[in-house]
């Protein structure tokens, strides 16, 4: 993936998820990975491997992350180490998010490993998918439609 002018506003925009954005610029110069809090700013959906397998019928990182990208339309980072995948979403109250339990939506309280935009590849966290432009989120339809394939799949099922 190329690295565009927009990953700097785009890095700017993460680094503010915390008081201090110094930090977060200093995490990703050192190690590549800056730990940051979900809140308002933005919220996750963590995804295992085994339920995004099964909804593209495939384990290949590439396949995988290719359809990722192209079904969710937002950012998406993979932990290479665990293969779990991390959709960025906006807020909701957890209540709202139907998936609790497969597919957990990570909110206020929680910090997450978001990787440097120049991170594009294994190993360790990546990105799957970069945001568009600062604020630019997966849409939660989205993220509850591949979820509900995934598991339709795991299930024995074909939708």
């Amino acid at each position: 993936m190329d690295i565009h002018p927009a990953d700097g506003a785009i890095s700017e925009w993460f680094a503010h998820a915390q008081p201090g954005s110094t930090h977060a610029r200093r995490e990703w110069a050192e190690g590549g990975v800056a730990l940051l809090p979900c809140g308002p700013r933005f919220c996750a959906v963590r995804l295992s491997g085994p339920l995004v397998y099964a909804a593209f019928g495939t384990d290949a990182a590439e396949v995988v992350d290719v359809s990722l990208a192209a079904m969710l339309g937002g950012p998406v980072f993979c932990n290479g180490f665990s293969r779990h995948y991390y959709a960025l979403v906006r807020a909701v109250p957890r209540h709202i998010w139907s998936y609790g339990h497969e597919a957990p939506l990570l909110g206020a309280g929680t910090y997450l490993g978001i990787p440097a935009v120049c991170r594009t590849s294994p190993p360790g966290p990546y990105w799957v998918s970069l945001p568009h432009q600062p604020g630019d989120l997966c849409p939660h339809p989205s993220v509850a439609a591949l979820v509900a394939l995934g598991l339709a799949r795991s299930a024995g099922g074909s939708e």
